[in-house]
C-alpha cells in the first residue's frame, strides 16, 4: 500500500523533481543501469546525478539561492536550465549534435540513455561549465 501511495504521489507531483520525472518516464535505460555504466568514475557521477536533478552550478538554480544575481545563460538565450545548457549551449552542442543526431537532442535521450550518456559526458567536460 505504501508502495502505492509513494508511485501514485511520484507520477502525479507537479512541484517537485518534474525534470527528474520526465527523464525517468522517457528513458531508454533505468537510471541504476546508467549510472553503473561509468564505472567508479565519481565525477562523472556527479555530473549525470546533479544534471537529472537539476542541482547543479548553472545560473537558474543558483539564482533560487541567490548565489547567482541572474538566472539567464551567459549566451542571452534564455535561462541556463539543464535543458538549454545540453541543448543550446553554443560551441560544443554542435559536436555533441553530430554524435548523438537530431532525435538523441532531448534531456530525456541524452541523460536517460546509457548509449549516449558518455556523448553528454564529454559535452559536459568540454564545456568547462562546472567544478565539481
Amino acid at each position: 500500500m505504501i508502495k502505492t501511495a509513494w508511485h501514485t504521489q511520484w507520477s502525479t507531483e507537479k512541484g517537485t523533481a518534474c525534470q527528474l520525472r520526465n527523464i525517468t518516464k522517457a528513458a531508454k535505460s533505468p537510471g541504476p543501469l546508467i549510472y553503473q555504466s561509468l564505472g567508479n568514475n565519481r565525477k562523472h557521477i556527479a555530473w549525470i546525478a546533479h544534471l537529472r536533478t537539476g542541482h547543479c552550478g548553472l545560473n537558474s538554480y543558483l539564482y533560487r539561492f541567490a548565489i547567482s544575481d541572474k538566472e539567464m545563460c551567459e549566451c542571452g538565450k534564455g535561462q541556463e536550465t539543464v535543458k538549454h545548457y545540453l541543448t543550446k549551449f553554443e560551441d560544443q552542442r554542435v559536436e555533441l549534435r553530430k554524435k548523438v543526431e537530431a532525435r538523441g537532442m532531448r534531456v530525456e535521450r541524452l541523460l536517460g540513455d546509457k548509449k549516449l550518456i558518455r556523448h553528454t559526458l564529454d559535452f559536459v567536460e568540454q564545456s568547462n561549465r562546472f567544478d565539481f
